[in-house]
């Protein structure tokens, strides 16, 4: 057993012995949720000296039906503003560090995000939204795949849900949902303030980076407004060995607006626009790329709540997203070349729950649908692009759900989805549909436990480019890119169990513990993979009879245990979350490496409200790498420790009109990998320092 494997193992048993070790930072008051009966289910809620709860934080990414992510009886995670702004996240891998079950992979230099859960990643597996609206950029290339440009300045929370068991929730999602939710002014607004704004700047030593933000807000009785600009420049960072990593910098700018009007008890229209521009370098020397990658999302969301009737509660999200990603050769190989791909996914989810009861049983009766559509524009100089084929392809969708409260103690989940698609090019087409059932069945063993067990499946539609990828390889290796418009859509079904914990006065007087623990099985039937059939002759590769393309494969295996606990005293908070996942393919065997192996992450923070400090130590650690990295150039491929401070700083006597924040990530500067090739060394050790100044 390696150093670090001894350290993990030795820091997670710790954790798991000790009550005070075993909690995460809480953020989020436990919010009145409606129940199935249409009766207020209030949660009790902590006393105002104490911080809400991440896992009490209200969210309806699951079910439709909004309730704390303790409460409800699916995989759920949530992060809040709070918490997110302790570490002052600089990517999208910030922003989801340390959620079980979840990895987030960013090349050296690429500020796109590729997002795994339960090791499944890539072409839609992950559904990523920002406020709803689907993200669905893709361009397949060497060492890259689907990736999502977001800027986390903008980001006030973080919902996921692991695995196929958001039924109502879009179409493929059989690895889970995450779902980016913009701030709001409610987030920013000082405490007995109408209207605002504030400015934040943050810099990083390991790469100069630079990072700002102005934002502008006000609330009314009708109305809640939030504009801002943001904007960072980060140079080549160091690894662990203290070595510059060329091209691993970028620029960013972003331009966001938000108005959300409430003119009766009745209606709620929410209107928000989001842009950013991201500047970077791919590769170097001959090789070298110039790019620029702009995103646009909008959304328009109407909810509709009558207080005469409880069986309309009706929510219309129109939805647009658009990622335009622009390449410029500039290096002396096809200096000057231009490549472009552009994907543009309008879409409309509309849902209506009913609350009503049939003798002495509730119900949340749901019913909705929803619809997307992308267009892929793939080009490179005057041709289409090789890797990266364009196309268009449309999925909808109809489910119906209903959360039944059988009795106080017993709940029943049943759902079913339909789902269709299509898709074309200008020689090929294809079509299937498929139906995805959904089961849970939860029950309160004792006030504050309850445990809960769920079957359910989920089917995702194959890509534009599984699908329709055409062409040659440029030379010198010209083999053939063959298209399989035979492809069959990939279905996943899924066990799970889990428990819900949550007491108050456990080790004092208005301390707060929370325990979500989910173990899961998955298989995935007609797991959709690629394939290189080199063809030799004579000794030597034969390019021009080898192919490369996308084909059905037999059934993949994947399970695990996560879990996630909160604890806070007010004085003090602390938090572990757990990751242990496997998978293999059940025709050849072999293991799956994607997202998987053992992680752990654990926090312990103090806070003296009286004079405004919160700060703390936070640990995160990763087994089983060894079949994803090669580690002769000493990193820890194996897996590794890594450890980070953080302090906040508001000063009270200044009423919040100030917050100054430091930190320290991967405080020993650890030589490690955290993607799947053996890339460059990770960022080594970073001191961030930054502050917020409000008026």
């Amino acid at each position: 057993m390696t150093r670090t494997a001894r350290l993990l193992r030795a820091s997670t048993a710790m954790a798991l012995l000790s009550p005070l070790l075993t909690a995460a930072p809480a953020l989020a008051q436990s919010a009145t949720a409606q129940s199935p009966t249409g009766q207020s289910a209030t949660t009790q809620a902590a006393p105002a000296a104490v911080p809400t709860y991440s896992m009490g934080a209200v969210t309806a990414t699951a079910d439709r039906t909004e309730k704390a992510a303790i409460d409800t009886t699916a995989p759920v995670s949530v992060r809040t503003s709070e918490e997110l702004d302790r570490t002052m996240p600089s990517t999208v891998t910030d922003l989801l560090s340390g959620i079980p079950g979840v990895t987030a992979y960013q090349t050296a230099g690429q500020p796109g995000t590729k997002i795994n859960i339960r090791g499944l990643q890539d072409f839609g597996r992950v559904n990523v939204m920002v406020d709803g609206a689907r993200q669905n950029f893709q361009r397949s290339s060497h060492g890259q795949n689907t990736t999502v440009f977001i800027d986390p300045d903008l980001i006030g929370q973080v919902d996921v849900v692991r695995g196929p068991s958001a039924v109502v929730y879009g179409s493929g999602a059989i690895g889970g949902i995450v779902n980016f939710q913009t701030k709001d002014a409610k987030d920013l607004l000082r405490k007995g303030q109408t209207f605002g704004g504030q400015v934040t700047g943050i810099y990083g030593d390991n790469s100069a980076e630079r990072r700002g933000a102005i934002s502008g807000y006000a609330v009314a009785d009708w109305a809640d407004v939030v504009a801002s600009v943001s904007g960072s420049d980060r140079g080549n960072f160091k690894g662990g060995d203290g070595k510059k990593i060329d091209a691993s910098g970028w620029e960013s700018t972003s331009a966001f607006g938000k108005i959300t009007l409430t003119p009766n008890d009745d209606h709620q229209l929410r209107l928000s626009a989001l842009r950013s521009t991201f500047d970077y370098t791919a590769g170097t020397g001959a090789t070298a790329d110039k790019l620029e990658t702009d995103t646009d999302t909008f959304t328009l969301r109407h909810r509709f709540t009558p207080e005469s009737t409880r069986l309309v509660d009706l929510t219309t999200n129109l939805t647009y997203s658009e990622t335009d990603q622009n390449e410029t050769r500039v290096g002396t190989t096809s200096n000057g070349r231009k490549t472009q791909v552009k994907v543009t996914t309008p879409g409309i989810d509309i849902f209506n729950t009913s609350r009503f009861e049939t003798g002495s049983v509730g119900h949340a009766l749901t019913i909705g649908g929803d619809a997307f559509h992308d267009e892929v524009t793939a080009t490179r100089g005057t041709g289409a692009l090789e890797f990266t084929p364009g196309g268009n392809r449309t999925i909808a969708g109809a489910y119906v759900q209903d959360e039944v409260a059988l009795t106080e103690r017993l709940s029943l989940i049943g759902a079913v989805r339909f789902d269709s698609y299509e898709m074309e090019s200008e020689t090929l087409s294809a079509e299937d549909t498929a139906l995805s059932p959904k089961v849970t069945l939860g029950y309160t063993v004792v006030p504050g436990v309850q445990v809960y067990g769920s079957w359910a499946q989920a089917f995702r539609a194959p890509s534009i480019t599984e699908t329709l990828i055409s062409g040659t390889h440029p030379a010198p290796a010209p083999f053939r890119f063959v298209p399989n418009p035979g492809l069959r859509p990939e279905t996943a079904e899924n066990l799970e169990m889990g428990t819900n914990v949550k007491f108050g006065d456990v080790l004092m007087p208005r301390d707060r513990l929370q325990w979500k623990t989910s173990v899961y099985q998955s298989e995935v039937e007609d797991y959709i993979n690629q394939y290189f059939n080199m063809v030799r002759s004579g000794g030597t590769v034969n390019y021009a009879a080898s192919t490369y393309g996308y084909r059905n494969e037999a059934e993949v295996t994947l399970r695990g245990v996560e879990s996630e606990v909160v604890y806070d005293a007010g004085f003090a908070y602390a938090g572990l979350t757990l990751t242990n996942a496997r998978g293999k393919n059940n025709l050849t065997g072999k293991k799956l490496t994607s997202g998987l192996g053992s992680r752990a992450s654990l926090t312990l923070g103090v806070r003296d409200r009286s004079n405004g400090l919160d700060g703390g130590w936070k640990m995160d650690g990763r087994l089983g790498l060894e079949d994803a990295h090669a580690s002769d150039d000493g990193a820890q491929a194996g897996g590794y420790l890594l450890h980070g401070l953080y302090v906040g700083y508001t000063p009270p006597e200044l009423d919040d009109r100030l917050t100054l924040r430091v930190s320290v990530d991967n405080l020993f500067d650890t030589e490690y990998r955290d993607r799947l090739k053996a890339d460059s060394l990770e960022q080594g050790r970073t001191i961030k320092a930054g502050g917020t100044i409000r008026f």
